[in-house]
């Protein structure tokens, strides 16, 4: 996530920009090395191209939010 992915109307803020977005829920290694994004807002664990899972969209939420 990064700013250009917020959305805001009256008041209403909502995320969009889902392109490459995929749920992870299956054990699938090569699901979870995948490297795409804008990589100032990217968790080290991706920039790593280490196994990662749905926290790192916390980092970069806090990254935005910082």
């Amino acid at each position: 996530m990064k700013p250009a992915n917020f959305l805001i109307h009256k008041g209403i803020v909502k995320i969009a920009d889902f392109g490459f977005a995929r749920v992870v829920d299956s054990v699938d290694e090569s699901a979870l090395l995948t490297f795409l994004g804008s990589p100032l807002y990217m968790a080290p664990q991706v920039l790593a191209k280490q196994k990662f899972s749905s926290k790192c969209d916390v980092w970069s939420l806090g990254v935005t939010i910082y």
